[in-house]
Formats: C-alpha cells, structure tokens, sequence
C-alpha cells in the first residue's frame, strides 16, 4: 500500500513542476498561471500533462479549466490521491 502524500508533499511536488515554466522564486502558491506567471495556453497544457504523468491521474478537460493556480492544482489532487 502505498503512502499518502501529504499537502506539502503535493505542493511541492508541483512547484518541481512548473520550476521548467517559472522561476522558483516566483512560484507563490496563489498566483495565477496565466495573468501573474505568464504561462500561456500551450504551457498550462504541458503542465496538465505532467501533472497527471507525475501523479498518475486523468484530469478531465472541464476540471483542468479550473487548475489556474498551484494552489488549485494542489486542491484538486489532494481530494483524488
């Protein structure tokens, strides 16, 4: 059985994430992806994709929709794994 991840194992877990997209040092939970971060549409796809390779889950695209910070993203995982 495995471990259950705690939520700052989660978060920073998605901050390894998106450090290809973002400087470490501006990876501030709840700032937005695209407005603060300036990751356009094709970079919140590539990291959709990583996240659901790195947590080994599917996100719907209606529930991707909602992933626009890394705290949102953290939230959504948090209630699946």
């Amino acid at each position: 059985m495995s471990k259950k991840l705690t939520r700052e194992e989660i978060e920073n877990q998605l901050i390894e994430l998106f450090k290809e997209k973002i400087n470490k040092n501006q990876a501030d939970k709840s700032a937005l992806l695209v407005a603060d971060l300036r990751i356009d549409s094709l970079d919140q796809f590539e990291i959709i994709l990583k996240i659901e390779k790195n947590f080994k889950v599917y996100i719907p695209d209606e529930e991707a929709e909602e992933i626009y910070t890394i705290k949102s993203a953290a939230d959504w995982l948090e209630g699946r794994l």
